[in-house]
């Protein structure tokens, strides 16, 4: 993967961590469920899924849909048993960004409509230890599994992104939730995490163990956090 890839990629989630001039709610630190869409939109996802999506996603998935900013982004942990060069527990991280703005092939009129078998996908693929795939897969769930509805509020929209997650349950069940509108300190925090992943990914061999540390210690501080807030609720 090119360092312009990695850099596109950081700048644009960046970008979305660091939107400060929302209002928010304070009682709205949670997922909110994936709102259907239709027309153009539903165009829209049947292109960046089946561009976008190369492998499984089991484990935990994270989508960044871009607003003004960058590119459609997805990272994919899953696993794979007997792919070549995976670590014990046969887990994989797996990244995936389109060249060009997958929106520009439905949303602009014909005469400007760009046509999606121009647009690359670039990939990064990397065995990850069982242990972080397990941990990233716990705070998946967890944050996946507490989603609820947004309340209504008259807070004015300046960035149009999207950032969904998915996990499969025990039981077999996909869950699926969204970024809430105002995006505060957990869901900052898991968008941070599916940050450090790509990272991850390009990071040469001998750098991943120090990455891997970090992903670990930000998935317990969240998992952490996420308890004791819910614990303060009861």
């Amino acid at each position: 993967m090119t360092p312009s890839f990695v850099t596109q990629i950081v700048l644009a989630l960046c970008v979305v961590i660091s939107l400060e001039c929302r209002a928010s709610r304070p009682d709205e630190d949670h997922l909110v469920p994936v709102e259907e869409v239709v027309g153009s939109s539903a165009a829209y996802q049947e292109l960046w899924q089946r561009k976008l999506l190369l492998t499984p996603g089991e484990t935990a998935r994270f989508v960044s849909l871009p607003g003004t900013v960058g590119v459609e982004t997805a990272i994919s942990v899953y696993k794979a048993p007997g792919k070549e060069n995976s670590l014990p527990g046969d887990y994989w991280v797996t990244v995936t960004q389109a060249s060009e703005r997958l929106w520009n092939c439905v949303a602009p009129g014909p005469e400007d409509r760009v046509d999606p078998q121009t647009i690359r996908v670039e990939r990064c693929d990397a065995p990850i230890a069982e242990a972080t795939a397990l941990a990233l897969h716990k705070v998946w769930l967890t944050m996946l599994s507490r989603s609820r509805p947004q309340q209504k509020s008259n807070e004015i929209v300046v960035d149009s992104s999207s950032e969904i997650f998915s996990a499969t349950n025990s039981s077999g069940i996909v869950l699926e939730g969204e970024s809430a509108t105002s995006r505060r300190h957990n869901t900052k925090a898991l968008i941070s995490i599916a940050a450090s992943l790509l990272d991850y990914c390009d990071a040469p061999a001998p750098k991943r163990a120090e990455l891997t540390r970090k992903i670990k210690k930000n998935t317990s501080n969240l998992l952490a956090r996420v308890a004791s807030t819910s614990g303060r609720k009861k």
